[in-house]
Order: structure tokens, then sequence, then C-alpha cells
């Protein structure tokens, strides 16, 4: 028999700027076959380190664990999720190691942020309604959810948390789903911004969300005119193209556009062409010094030229 024990490794507590933290925050054993089995304590992918409590201290106050049984190499019975000693999450497994039954997940854990789902599993399927909820001081607030069919497929109206949604990207995607497949109008909604409370997050009620981008779907593909996210969008870079989609592929000219709150300045863009790919002069973001603009010239999604440009947003 094989014991294991989870110590965090020097490259690690390098990469953490962590240097004390000698305690063994992870255990288990595997037998002959090297199946997992009997008592499992397992580090969470959503542990993360709030560097700034860090003084030279170890803090596995603010780890998340999974603690529960294998059996012959499968999840089984009871499981919880912990932060420190504290249960915020579990649910059970079958005899199958499928979950089953009601649930409390983590949807997405950064400290300080913390977000669970809650709802029914079938034999390791999600099944009819499922709320997302936000951990505040004030206890637990509801701000999404919707329902999954009998194949654990989304359906009906959803709020779902947009990819990147964090601390730093309070956005909402809002539309409906038929059987896993987005249909319709979507709406993309995010809250009023301010300088003192980028990171107060226990205090935004749901009520402040308000639209500021969006479009239609047409059988899972986006159709018609769009208003996006920049695949890096958050507080300090609130940026939207607008333009048109074709059957999921952008066409002819999108604008890029920086806002605050409601305000909106387009400050860039290009022509894409029929497969989608950009053409010709743009005006986009440096991707190494995003408050700088640079004119970009391509043929065919190709860059053949970059010029720097001394504009600042």
């Amino acid at each position: 028999m094989l014991r294991v024990l989870g110590n965090m490794s020097m490259e690690l507590r390098q990469a953490l700027g962590i240097y004390s933290l000698e305690t063994n925050f992870g255990k288990g054993a595997y037998n002959e076959e090297g199946k997992k089995y009997g008592d499992w304590i397992k580090l969470s992918n959503y542990s993360q380190f709030d560097k700034r409590n860090l003084n030279g201290n170890p803090i596995l106050h603010k780890l998340v664990t999974f603690v529960g049984e294998y059996t012959n190499g499968k999840k089984s019975g009871q499981w919880q999720i912990k932060q420190g000693n504290i249960i915020i999450g579990g649910g059970l497994y079958d005899d199958m190691g499928y979950k089953n039954g009601k649930w409390k997940e983590l949807s997405n854990f950064k400290l300080p942020f913390f977000v669970i789902q809650i709802g029914e599993y079938n034999k390791g399927f999600k099944q009819g309604r499922w709320e997302i909820l936000l951990n505040k001081n004030q206890g637990l607030e509801k701000i999404g959810g919707g329902i999954y069919d009998t194949q654990g497929m989304k359906h009906g109206k959803w709020i779902s948390l947009h990819d990147n949604f964090n601390h730093n990207c309070k956005v909402l995607d809002i539309g409906q789903y038929d059987h896993g497949i987005k249909q319709g109008r979507w709406d993309i909604k995010t809250i009023k911004y301010y300088e003192h409370d980028v990171l107060t997050y226990y205090f935004w009620p749901k009520d402040t969300f308000y639209i500021i981008a969006g479009g239609n779907y047409q059988n899972g593909e986006k159709n018609g005119k769009w208003i996006d996210l920049d695949e890096n969008y958050n507080y300090h870079n609130q940026i939207l193209y607008e333009g048109e989609f074709y059957k999921d592929l952008k066409q002819g000219k999108w604008d890029m556009m920086k806002h605050h709150n409601s305000f909106i300045n387009r400050i860039g863009g290009g022509q894409y062409n029929q497969d989608g790919l950009k053409h010709l002069k743009w005006i986009e973001l440096d991707k190494n010094r995003q408050k700088k603009l640079i004119l970009v010239e391509y043929q065919n999604g190709i860059k053949i030229c970059i010029e720097s440009m001394q504009t600042v947003i």
C-alpha cells in the first residue's frame, strides 16, 4: 500500500511567493492496483492565495479542499467542499461514482470572490432548476440560474455567469436556451463601476446590472447586429466591439469602443472579409500595452504591417 501526503512543492511556493507553508493540506491512499481508496483530502483547483494578507504566515484557512471517500478508485458517499474547516458545499456520489441528489458546488472561486451553484443531479446529469448565488457578508444572494432538461441540457430562460466573471468582471449573460442551444435575443449585463468599489462585491445589489452588449442567436450561431465584449474585458479594460455577424462569422465594418458605465467612445476598428477574417487597415489595442493603440494592416487575416500610435486610451 502506498501512502501519499500533499505537500506544497518548492516550485509552487516560489510561484506564489510563499516559503513558509509547511503544513500538509491533502492526503489519501492507493491500493496495490494503483486505485484510490479510503478517506481522501484533495486540494481544489479553486484554491488561491490572497497575497495582500501574506506576512510570512501560512493562510491555510483560504485553501479549498474536497473531503470524502474513494471505493475502488471511484468517489462514493458524502463529499464535502471545505474552506479551511468551514463546509461550503458538497453532496453525494452513488455506487457508480456519479453525483446524485442535491449538490452545492463552487461555480467560480477567486479569493475573496465566492460564487456557488445549488441544484439536483441524477446519475451525473444536472436536472431541474439550478440557482447561482453570490456569497456576501449578509449571506447568499441569488444572481442567476435556470432549468436543465432530462438530458442535462440548459433549457428556457437562463441568467449565466460570463466566461471570465470575477470580482473585476461582474458580467452576466441573459437569454433563452432550446435544449442546450442558444436562441433569440441575448443580453450582456454589467454593473456601474466606481473607483472606490472595484472590489466591494459584498455590497453591489443584483438590480444594479444594466445592458451593455448583446445580440441575437439563431440555432446557436450569432447573427445580425451585435455588441461583443473584448476577450479580456474587465474593470480596467472596458472594451466593446460593434458590428454584424452572419452564421457566427464577423462581417464588414466593426467598431472598437471604450466605455465607462454608460459613456461610450469609439476608438478604433476595421473591416472583416466574407470569411470572417480581418482585412485592410485596423486600429487595435496593443496586446502588450493595453492602454495604447496600434495601426495594423491585414491581408485576409494575416498581419503585414504594424505601426505604433501615440494615442492613449
